[in-house]
């Protein structure tokens, strides 16, 4: 991993185990990043020095964010969440997707899936609801998403639509003039 001071010059830092991290968070004063395939998240205070937790299985865990006063991962199937990146509580999600991308606003999280045209959405980070369809697209994978401007956009590895929701349930597609992913 690598941290930067002003975002131009950067240096390494040394994570606790060296592949198949995925994402990584802020909040409540620190750092946290999970891993794919993997039991093991890890957390610092400064982005420089590293300490490793266990997570409570092991699974491919995509996403993570800090909302709400606590720190939530999704993944296939499965949701954990803490409130110090060291003792985690785990639940299930309402379908066994691959949750790929996690955001927050209005109150509610909200996560988008790979290989599924919907969303699932939660006011506390720990039971979920399957929400609504979003629109088909190529790649039948929703990659990303993002809250903004009091709206939801979720984005697709490939193609030429996106999607946006005011209350992170109902969807409406978005045409883009280029394709996503080339």
């Amino acid at each position: 991993c690598a941290y930067s001071m002003d975002g131009i010059n950067w240096a390494q830092a040394q994570l606790p185990v060296s592949d198949n991290w995925q994402a990584v968070t802020y909040g409540n004063g620190m750092f946290v990043a999970v891993r794919r395939g993997s039991n093991v998240a890890a957390y610092s205070m400064d982005g420089i020095n590293w300490t490793q937790s266990t997570l409570p299985s092991y699974y491919n865990w995509e996403d993570i964010i800090f909302a709400d006063g606590k720190f939530v991962s999704i993944g296939s199937g499965r949701v954990i969440y803490s409130t110090d990146a060291i003792n985690w509580t785990e639940n299930t999600l309402p379908t066994s997707s691959t949750w790929t991308a996690v955001a927050y606003g209005k109150g509610k999280f909200v996560a988008v899936a790979n290989g599924k045209a919907t969303s699932i959405y939660s006011e506390n980070g720990i039971t979920w609801t399957e929400g609504s369809t979003l629109p088909t697209v190529e790649s039948n994978c929703w990659y990303s998403m993002i809250y903004v401007d009091n709206k939801f956009f979720a984005v697709p590895m490939l193609g030429t639509i996106a999607a946006y929701s005011e209350d992170g349930i109902n969807w409406m597609q978005i045409n883009i003039p280029n394709q996503i992913g080339n």
